[in-house]
This record gives structure tokens, C-alpha cells and sequence, in this order.
């Protein structure tokens, strides 16, 4: 008759899987540990102050007027702010880089002239207009402010996300470089305005 303590052979693999299964178990708990402080390490460093402009929900500032892409250049990328800044002959844009069907990034394509989603084909327009579903509305966009030289607000989008014309800058005499400050412009990414719904 067999014992338990003869059944602990080298055949069952009993007595010597002992120091292996303490060293796997050790070695499972190391790493969920490290797992946990660095998940809390990451919630951490997400509410610490100054981290909203870099992880979107920030105001970015673009410069001044005469930084801006002239009217019909090709939509600009910000990626700290993860926006493109859009100047057609109606004003400037600037739409959040998630398309609004199920959130892919979009890119612009400059031989059709359109957004397109890479995921699932939506197209969308220099406007945001939504062009080809499934999307079902336009692109979301985010406030563009104009300020002038001492940061008081001269303009911004209304509610509705109407694009934002920009003031001309004054010519100044041959005689003169600059006839002073030019107003600055800045994309507010706290407050998201939420696209035209244009199919069901």
C-alpha cells in the first residue's frame, strides 16, 4: 500500500514543485503590485495641476493673428490640444481630432480635400460638415477666442460653433514696421461643442 509521503516522489513531481510554485506565486504578486502602483501612479499624475493642456481640456494659445494658417492652406494639426485648426472665407475652426462616429482619429486628405476616418469611412468637409456616413453629425469643435495685447476677450465662437472670423491687422505706414501689438488667438479645449446632427 502506497503512502502519502511515498506518492511525494520525483515521478509525481510533488515535493519538488514546492520551491517552484512559492517562487511563481511570488514572482505573480511582485507583478500585480507593480501593476496597481503604476495605475495609481498614472490617476496621480492626471489630476496634478497643468497637466489639463496636455492631455486636452486646456487653453492653448496660437499666437498672433498673422500666425494663423491663411485662408485655404491646409487644416493644421495641434497635437497638444488634439485639434485642427480650420480658416476657410467664413472663419477659423477648430474641430476635435475624434471623428464623431466612434471616436477614431481622422486625418485630412489633401487630393480629395476632406477629413477622412480611417476606421469605418466617414468624410467630412473643410466646414466639418458630415459628408458620408456613419457618422451622424458633423465634427465637434471647440471655442476660438480673440484677444487683444493686454488678454482682454475680443470675440469668440458663439454656442452654436459658427466659425470665427479674425480681425485684419492694420497696414502700417512704409515708414513704420508695426503700428503695435497684434490680437492673439486661443482654442479653449475645456468646453466641446458638439456637431450638427445630420443623419439618424
Amino acid at each position: 500500500m502506497q503512502t502519502v509521503d511515498q506518492s511525494c516522489n520525483k515521478k509525481t513531481g510533488c515535493a519538488c514543485a514546492t520551491p517552484r510554485r512559492r517562487f511563481l506565486t511570488a514572482l505573480w504578486n511582485i507583478g500585480l503590485f507593480a501593476l496597481v502602483c503604476q495605475s495609481l501612479l498614472m490617476v496621480v499624475r492626471f489630476f496634478q495641476p497643468g497637466n489639463a493642456a496636455r492631455n486636452g481640456g486646456g487653453v492653448i494659445d496660437l499666437g498672433s493673428i498673422t500666425d494663423i494658417p491663411a485662408i485655404g492652406e491646409p487644416p493644421k494639426l495641434y497635437r497638444e490640444g488634439k485639434f485642427w485648426l480650420v480658416h476657410t472665407e467664413q472663419g477659423v475652426n477648430a474641430y476635435d481630432t475624434a471623428c464623431t462616429h466612434l471616436h477614431c482619429l481622422f486625418s485630412w486628405n489633401s487630393e480629395a480635400e476632406q477629413f477622412v476616418c480611417p476606421c469605418h469611412g466617414s468624410r467630412f468637409d473643410r466646414n466639418g460638415v458630415v459628408l458620408q456616413g456613419p457618422a451622424p453629425r458633423d465634427l465637434d469643435r471647440y471655442p476660438v477666442r480673440i484677444l487683444d495685447a493686454e488678454g482682454s476677450l475680443l470675440r469668440e465662437t458663439d454656442e452654436q460653433g459658427r466659425a470665427l472670423s479674425l480681425p485684419v491687422p492694420e497696414q502700417p505706414d512704409s515708414d513704420k514696421e508695426i503700428a503695435g501689438p497684434l490680437p492673439r488667438v486661443q482654442v479653449d479645449t475645456h468646453k466641446k461643442i458638439a456637431g450638427i446632427r445630420r443623419h439618424v
